[in-house]
């Protein structure tokens, strides 16, 4: 996933902006190929980048300039060798200065993961799995106009 991107904010040959990059982490291959199919049947304008596992995400991450981080991440809570939260942990810890947007996603929620989420300010939401175009284009539009408001 090691991503040698141009920020988001950039324009190239200074007139189109780019399109955001966003990072998905799910263990699960079935999921990822369905957020793909729906990012390329909806026409999400994105930039999409996926990993298997928080370990893996985490290390690319760390071979990135902080301007070259995906503007936003969908992180699985429930993953083996390491969890959602557990990556969230790392992050912010590893990247504390880095904007990015982080989403938890999950099929199912227990009321302590809700509570847990609300822990943490760099998690903007909780999503439903299976991420839909309904679903995205509402989020990447918003980092959009939030984007636009900075410059």
């Amino acid at each position: 996933m090691v991503m040698s991107i141009l920020h988001n904010t950039q324009q190239q040959n200074g007139t189109i902006p780019l399109l955001p990059h966003v990072l998905f982490i799910d263990d699960n291959r079935a999921t990822n190929y369905l957020i793909k199919a729906h990012i390329e049947l909806d026409n999400i304008p994105i930039i999409p980048h996926f990993e298997l596992n928080a370990i893996h995400a985490i290390d690319n991450l760390a071979k990135l300039k902080a301007a070259d981080f995906p503007d936003i991440i969908f992180v699985d809570i429930n993953m083996p060798l390491r969890d959602g939260f557990e990556f969230v942990e790392d992050f912010v810890t590893r990247f504390p200065n880095v904007k990015t947007q982080i989403y938890i996603m999950s099929s199912s929620i227990r009321p302590s993961d809700k509570e847990k989420i609300n822990q943490y300010d760099i998690i903007k939401a909780y999503v439903e799995k299976p991420l839909t175009g309904d679903i995205l284009k509402p989020l990447i539009e918003r980092k959009k106009i939030e984007q636009q408001a900075m410059n």
